[in-house]
């Protein structure tokens, strides 16, 4: 016979449980934090079937993981970059077989994850256009959102022992693990998602569910391209489409703005090019090279006084180097930083480093006129 405070005890425990799985379950719902994995889902079911979706908060990352391992077709031409590489989408590249896989704040590290998921995942493309921010190459960046999708980095560094390790980076245990590091990394991934899970049933996370005033990660509306909308849209070929309101900037302004706070994003500290991150790019353009992909360099340009003020006033002519580096490589270079070599006027931006998608683009210049 069960002892009476056995019995109350799982008396008590089934009562509390049907609300502890209702108080999860809205946390999923909700999820505020884009823990559960449900937005990359959902939104690569809508984009594979050619939709354009309006997007908020959710892991980039994490959703080209996703998008991967759905299958996609074969891409002629992918682009790797960040948010300023993000509006270029495939009319621009006359090639319906295009994907932008930029991700925001992109740096150097994020180039070869993303450049890893192609291999691992056999999506690597006949052309690979890198947008090459001049931060990638600076130690004091900023950018720690490549750490959610480190593990292709990793795996990456592992395949190329003649890299020069990182002093920017903190290396997982499981890489210095010799024979034992496929057991490490198999473990360290079980631990992450044990951990992510594990927020899932905290009530500190319900509690954010409950206060969350945004619309649930998995509600998204399909909205047409080509309609004057006013939101933020992902497309179907992973490129970014902001409608009138974002593009529709006041000229005057906003050089107004720049001229009195330009937005000096990731480029603090930054007066020359790191040596390391030098050769882990040259690294990255030979594997790519080495397996038979075109390799092309992306600048995009700045608005006109953001570059002005950068260059001339707060000497930051390390972004001058960045461009001579470039120019220098065994690839093609498509545009540059300073905005008028390719015909960039102040009305051509968002902001002081986001252009917007014009018709002079260096990359449409090349792959439509070719």
């Amino acid at each position: 016979m069960i002892p009476t405070p056995v019995r109350k005890a799982a008396y008590k425990l089934l009562l509390i449980l049907p609300v502890f799985v209702a108080m999860v379950g809205f946390s999923v719902y909700v999820d505020p934090a884009r823990l559960s994995g449900n937005t990359e889902s959902d939104l690569t079911d809508l984009m594979l079937q050619g939709y354009a979706v309006q997007v908020g908060n959710f892991n980039e990352r994490s959703f080209l993981t996703t998008f991967l391992e759905a299958e996609p077709e074969q891409f002629d031409i992918v682009l790797i970059g960040s948010s300023r590489s993000m509006t270029i989408n495939s009319e621009m590249v006359c090639n319906t077989s295009f994907f932008n896989a930029s991700v925001s704040g992109a740096s150097m590290e994020d180039y070869v994850a993303i450049t890893q998921q192609l291999k691992q995942h056999e999506y690597l493309p006949q052309s690979v256009i890198i947008g090459l921010d001049p931060w990638a190459f600076n130690t004091n960046h900023g950018q720690d959102r490549w750490q959610t999708n480190s593990t292709p980095l990793f795996d990456w560094l592992l395949e190329h022992p003649e890299v020069p390790r990182l002093g920017t980076i903190d290396y997982p245990i499981w890489f210095n693990l010799g024979i034992l590091q496929p057991i490490g990394r198999r473990l360290a991934t079980t631990r992450d998602a044990i951990v992510t899970t594990s927020e899932l049933l905290k009530i500190r996370y319900f509690q954010e569910a409950w206060n969350f005033e945004g619309t649930n990660a998995r509600q998204f509306e399909i909205i047409d391209p080509q309609s004057a909308h006013t939101v933020n849209l992902k497309r179907s070929d992973g490129s970014r489409d902001y409608g009138t309101k974002t593009l529709s900037v006041d000229d005057a302004a906003l050089q107004a703005e720049i001229a009195n706070n330009a937005n000096t994003y990731s480029l603090d500290n930054f007066t020359t090019l790191d040596s390391t991150y030098i050769a882990l790019f040259e690294a990255l353009i030979n594997d790519l090279q080495t397996a038979g992909v075109t390799v092309y360099i992306y600048l995009p340009p700045y608005h006109p006084t953001a570059y002005e003020k950068f260059v001339n006033e707060l000497n930051l002519t390390v972004i001058t180097d960045v461009e001579s580096f470039a120019n220098g490589l065994d690839v093609l270079t498509l545009g540059s930083y300073d905005p008028a070599k390719n015909g960039y006027t102040s009305s051509d931006f968002i902001d002081a480093i986001h252009p917007k998608p014009v018709d002079h683009s260096a990359i449409q210049a090349h792959f439509c006129n070719a």
